[in-house]
């Protein structure tokens, strides 16, 4: 008799169940210890009760030939429990046995097939192993394993075959599996009742899938150039120690860190990380991390100017504005006076007191993105400020003769410069005329002959303020006076200062002076002549300075006439540079007594100094000099011998001894 026993073991791997187990693990064990019905069995069979394991389910499948039993007698074999049935034979209680007790040979299709328990779960790796045993048979008992992978070709990996007597165990090795396994064992038995084979110890063991993956975050992907960002990478599965490689536009970057820090970023710039996984099991072992696309905006540095008046007149209201380059939506404003905080946070500043020399700037502080600096000083405005205009005043009033032109006048008191002249015939000058002359000295010839009273007045303006007035000076016109003066001449002669001139007519005539000044302003009389009273024919008149001055002397001549009006020259100046003309002293070299001759310009009282050669004064002795020649002697002192120097008015002579 023979008999063909299967026993299938169906794993199926499931991708819907997430179960996080490193390394091997048991999957499915069965020792078959207090799980099955126990029941007795003869030829001919009985029907024990259904197993207590609910996994387990048998399958009709037959009459064997010539066996003499019933279907039933196959069916109850599926729930043989090997501790009752076969424990005089030596099979245990912890197996599952099986034996069928027909004397002839059993047929291969009349084989049992068990249904497999399904265990849901992903698995790098299998290993399926179990142990077998064969008793009381003869030669001819045989048991094979086989496993089937992912629904391919089954592969045996583990027989006994013709035994009467074995035990072992069959494992599959390490298999890879990405779906299911099934395992299954034939067994044929023969030789009576006794033969037997049984089963034990069916385990499945797998590695459970884990699938890696990695995320980097930064606190913002929306920077400024320049700015320094940390990515950092959170793994998942990533086992103990797992390894990191960041990508910089699927470039290589970095270190083997959690993080990567990068300075240099540019717009568009895209940030990744690959991970490998050190995780048992890890299918794959590498991940790749989402994207980070980088937005990086350029710098930009902020700058601010401020115009407004610089030229201005004391006093004056003046605004400075501030116009801002890349402040931002609301940049801040500090204004400065002279370095120093003044106004408010404003793009205007205001000040009525400004002096000159005052510098005006302004700090700006942005607050636009990206900005570098975030403070900025403006260009600084130097103010010209000027004083008000101050006209000033004219002298003097003045007489003057019908068709006759006016004397130069004088402006003095004022504070800015001449814009023109004006004259008008009343002193309101309700119609003017210009005089376009801007010295502050108007003179006769730009005023010309007036044949009527006339006002006169200067127009000043200082810098950018406004023009002002002077006062006026009024001419009058009056009846001439009676001479007719054809010239007027100081000169200077032989060292004397002599005058003349010359009248064309008289009429009343009385006299005339002759006035001199040191200054050109203060005058005195130095002489006084009388004049030819009525004269139509020309008279020339002469005189001179007996006490000219050392230097510029100023002189004028008046004249009056019977009634006392009188009329004034303009002066004439005279230059006498020396006092002394022609020094000359002997003998040289000098005894105790010397000779001095010299011409003098004027008479006078002085002193001759004798200095060494290092010039200190060593004597002095008064003079006293005439107009014209003089001849002295003076009495001298021992001196040493050697060089010296003789002084005598403005002359010098050096004499030895």
């Amino acid at each position: 008799m023979r008999i063909l026993i299967s026993f299938i073991f169906t794993l199926i791997l499931s991708s819907l169940v997430s179960l996080t187990v490193y390394g091997q693990t048991t999957l499915y064990s069965e020792d078959f210890s207090n799980d099955w019905k126990k029941g007795a069995i003869t030829y001919g069979g009985v029907s024990p009760s259904q197993p207590t394991d609910g996994n387990w389910s048998y399958t009709n499948v037959g009459s064997p030939d010539n066996d003499g039993g019933s279907a039933s007698s196959w069916n109850d074999m599926a729930f043989i429990d090997g501790a009752a049935v076969m424990s005089a034979n030596g099979a245990t209680s912890s197996t599952l046995a099986f034996r069928w007790n027909d004397v002839n040979n059993g047929s291969a299709a009349n084989r049992v097939d068990w249904f497999s328990k399904s265990i849901t779960g992903a698995y790098t790796t299998i290993t399926a192993s179990l142990a077998y045993a064969i008793g009381n048979g003869s030669s001819a008992n045989s048991v094979w394993a086989y496993y089937q992978i992912d629904g391919g070709a089954w592969t045996l990996f583990g027989s006994s075959v013709n035994q009467s007597t074995a035990s072992g165990t069959f494992t599959s090795g390490t298999l890879s599996c990405t779906s299911s396994i099934k395992i299954k064992v034939e067994a044929l038995t023969r030789d009576a009742n006794a033969a037997y084979v049984t089963i034990d110890d069916v385990q499945i063991t797998g590695c459970v899938v884990v699938v890696p993956s990695v995320s980097i975050t930064t606190t913002s992907n929306n920077i400024c150039e320049g700015t320094s960002v940390t990515f950092t990478a959170t793994p998942t599965n990533g086992g103990a120690v797992p390894s990191y490689q960041w990508k910089l536009n699927g470039s290589n970057v970095g270190t083997n860190s959690t993080t990567y820090t990068n300075a240099t970023l540019v717009n568009g710039d895209i940030v990744s990380c690959v991970m490998t996984s050190n995780a048992s099991c890890a299918s794959p072992t590498t991940a790749t991390s989402n994207s980070i696309n980088m937005i990086v905006a350029a710098n930009v540095t902020p700058s601010v100017s401020v115009s407004g008046n610089s030229t201005i007149c004391s006093g004056t209201s003046v605004t400075f504005t501030a116009t801002p380059t890349n402040g931002g939506a609301g940049p801040s404003y500090q204004w400065k006076l002279n370095g120093s905080n003044v106004g408010t946070n404003s793009t205007t500043y205001t000040n009525a007191t400004l002096a000159n020399g005052d510098i005006i700037s302004c700090v700006m502080t942005s607050n636009a993105s990206c900005v570098s600096p975030t403070t900025t000083t403006s260009n600084s405005i130097t103010m010209t400020v000027t004083s008000v205009s101050v006209g000033g005043s004219i002298t003097s009033n003045q007489n003057v003769y019908s068709d006759n032109s006016p004397n130069d006048i004088f402006l003095t008191g004022n504070n800015g410069s001449v814009v023109k002249w004006i004259s008008s015939s009343d002193s309101l000058f309700t119609t003017t005329t210009d005089i376009l002359i801007t010295n502050t000295t108007l003179s006769s010839g730009n005023m010309g002959p007036i044949n009527t009273t006339t006002y006169y007045r200067a127009i000043v303006k200082n810098g950018v303020c406004n023009q002002t007035n002077s006062s006026f000076v009024k001419m009058t016109i009056v009846s001439p006076l009676p001479i007719e003066l054809i010239y007027f001449k100081p000169y200077l002669e032989d060292g004397i200062v002599k005058f003349k001139w010359v009248t064309a007519s008289e009429q009343n005539n009385d006299y005339f002076t002759i006035e001199k000044s040191l200054d050109g302003t203060n005058f005195s009389i130095i002489t006084k002549l009388p004049g030819a009273g009525n004269s139509s024919t020309m008279n020339t008149y002469t005189s001179v300075d007996r006490n000219p001055t050392l230097g510029i002397s100023y002189y004028r001549l008046k004249q009056t006439d019977y009634n006392g009006r009188f009329e004034r020259t303009d002066w004439y100046s005279v230059n006498i540079e020396k006092d002394i003309n022609g020094l000359l002293i002997y003998p040289n070299p000098i005894g105790n007594k010397i000779h001095i001759e010299c011409n003098s310009f004027i008479e006078k009282e002085d002193y001759l100094y004798i200095f060494d050669v290092s010039g200190k004064l060593i004597f002095t002795e008064k003079i006293i000099l005439v107009h014209g020649d003089n001849s002295i002697v003076v009495e001298l002192p021992d001196f040493s011998p050697g060089v010296y120097s003789a002084k005598l008015g403005t002359s010098h002579i050096k004499i030895t001894k």
